[in-house]
């Protein structure tokens, strides 16, 4: 992930791969909910082999009892809701994530076009995006509210 930003967990439940962001509070704020868009962002358009699962993520604030938000596709809950939360999630799936294959999953970031130069110029091999990573960027920049040119 960018910067070394990692989320508190990652939970490998059936076919789902889980984050959650705990914030010691009562009240999330914009940047919370920034970060878990961040973390979000990087584990599917970054993590080849989370791509392959449904990745749901959750803000997670400690201080507070009794609500649950869904802001789009992110989780806001407070601790207690969270067991209420994930059990109505699971789909008693047959599919399961091989957790070695997803830990030792390749980062794999679209290379800048300096990159792509750089290597062209010494002659190495070029990985040219598919149309599957370039459809994460275009949807990464669709996320951060980038007019598509």
């Amino acid at each position: 992930m960018e910067g070394g930003r990692r989320p508190d967990v990652i939970l490998l439940v059936e076919d789902k791969v889980i984050i959650l962001e705990f914030e010691i509070k009562s009240l999330y704020s914009r940047s919370d909910c920034d970060q878990l868009k961040g973390y979000y962002r990087d584990i599917t358009s970054y993590h080849k082999e989370s791509a392959k699962f449904k990745v749901i993520p959750f803000l997670m604030t400690t201080m507070c009892n009794g609500k649950y938000r869904l802001l789009d596709k992110y989780h806001i809950c407070f601790t207690d809701m969270f067991i209420e939360s994930i059990t109505s999630l699971r789909e008693n799936s047959n599919l399961q994530i091989d957790v070695k294959r997803c830990i030792n999953s390749e980062y794999a970031p679209l290379p800048t076009w300096i990159v792509l130069l750089t290597r062209a110029k010494k002659g190495m091999n070029l990985h040219i995006p598919d149309k599957k990573e370039l459809n994460y960027t275009r949807k990464f920049f669709k996320d951060i509210g980038a007019i598509e040119i």
